[in-house]
């Protein structure tokens, strides 16, 4: 009977065993993926921190390379009005000698009247559209600087600051070219008048006490007071 009972206790010692030995290997098994998955899982995350970290640098390089550019920007642009506004009062001041065209007591007789005519057209008038053309010039000039200086950056960047420029310089420009096409009008106006001032030089007075022209024909009056009038309209455009 003993015999028995031992041999019974054998297999079940044995599946015990079994047992055992399965479940460890199994505690293991499962240890081990834990393991691999806290490294999986710490990996991913030591990656995405230096991805973070990398693009918080880019981004802050860009702001930097931005406030760089704005900077450069903002000091072509005080450059530019600078200059313009320098080229424009010279301009104002240079204006100002049309006064002397209109002025009854500068055309006394002929030869006074021809010296006007030439005075004007030969240094003048040419002064006046050099320096219209001088201002004009200055937007150009500032645009090439600007877009030379931008060449090397970020394409989205360059464009940015470049069609920010453009839409500034443009509305700018085009007031400064509506301006001179009215100037040049002017310009062209007194033209006529002198020329029509030296055409009838030998046929009409002055009256110095009243600083006026005293024609022998009414239509040339009339053709005074038609020129005067377009000069005083294109004035006051400007």
């Amino acid at each position: 009977m003993a015999k028995t009972s031992s041999n019974k206790r054998a297999p079940q010692n044995k599946i015990a065993s079994s047992i055992f030995v399965a479940g460890f290997i199994l505690c293991l098994v499962l240890g081990g993926g834990v393991i691999a998955y806290q490294y999986h899982t710490h990996k991913v995350a030591r990656i995405q921190k230096e991805q973070d970290l990398l693009q918080l640098k880019v981004e802050k390089e860009r702001e930097e390379r931005k406030a760089k550019i704005q900077g450069l920007f903002d000091a072509y642009l005080n450059s530019l009005q600078s200059e313009i506004i320098a080229k424009a009062n010279t301009y104002k001041e240079t204006r100002k000698l049309l006064r002397q065209f209109n002025r009854p007591g500068n055309y006394i007789d002929n030869g006074a009247a021809k010296e006007n005519l030439t005075l004007f057209r030969e240094s003048l008038a040419p002064s006046l559209r050099n320096q219209a053309k001088d201002i004009i010039a200055v937007f150009e000039k500032y645009s090439q600087k600007i877009e030379k200086d931008l060449a090397g950056e970020e394409n989205d960047l360059q464009k940015m600051f470049l069609d920010q420029w453009k839409a500034m310089i443009q509305e700018q420009l085009v007031n400064y070219v509506d301006f001179f096409t009215r100037e040049e009008k002017m310009i062209q106006a007194y033209d006529e008048l002198i020329v029509f001032y030296y055409s009838r030089s030998k046929i009409y007075k002055i009256d110095e006490d009243n600083n006026k022209f005293i024609f022998r024909s009414d239509d040339d009056k009339i053709k005074e007071t038609m020129l005067l009038e377009r000069i005083k309209e294109l004035q006051a455009q400007n």
